[in-house]
């Protein structure tokens, strides 16, 4: 006999309405990829420049504060602007997300996070990348040439 087991719902309550939870696909995290791309380039820069004041304590130089300084506001901002977007797909039928505060806010990425397992649709992505290489398959379809037709041939 068939039986189809389905993810059970999960549901959470925001200001006392209950809003279901829609679970993201490979498709949304990687649409989300983009807004966090500036976040990693700058976590990228703000450990580099920390990296040079851990190995030259007391000398600042070579590194530009306004550069640092930068690189943390545009990581705090695309945290906030990814993690905005990461909720408003979860909970498409809520849309104050000014008014919820920021604890609450975390939490609500805690169940995103766990239900949806993040971290298990990239790696589910990059095996299949890897196996795609690994195979030899073009990751783009390849170009056909028409066949010639001869004298006297007719489609």
């Amino acid at each position: 006999m068939l039986k189809i087991m389905r993810p059970s719902r999960v549901a959470v309550e925001i200001f006392g309405k209950e809003y279901d939870l829609r679970r993201l696909s490979l498709g949304d995290v990687m649409d989300m990829a983009d807004t966090f791309a500036p976040v990693i380039s700058a976590a990228g820069e703000t450990l580099a420049a920390f990296l040079q004041l851990k190995a030259n304590p007391g000398s600042t130089k070579g590194l530009d504060p306004t550069v640092l300084s930068n690189a943390i506001l545009t990581a705090i901002h695309g945290c906030n602007d990814g993690f905005r977007e990461v909720l408003r797909r979860s909970f498409p039928d809520f849309s104050d997300w000014g008014a919820v505060d920021f604890s609450s806010s975390v939490e609500l990425l805690n169940v995103v996070w766990e239900t949806n397992d993040v971290r298990g649709i990239w790696e589910n992505f990059f095996t299949k990348v890897r196996e795609a290489i690994a195979k030899g398959a073009a990751l783009a379809p390849e170009k056909t040439t028409p066949a010639r037709r001869t004298k006297g041939t007719q489609r």
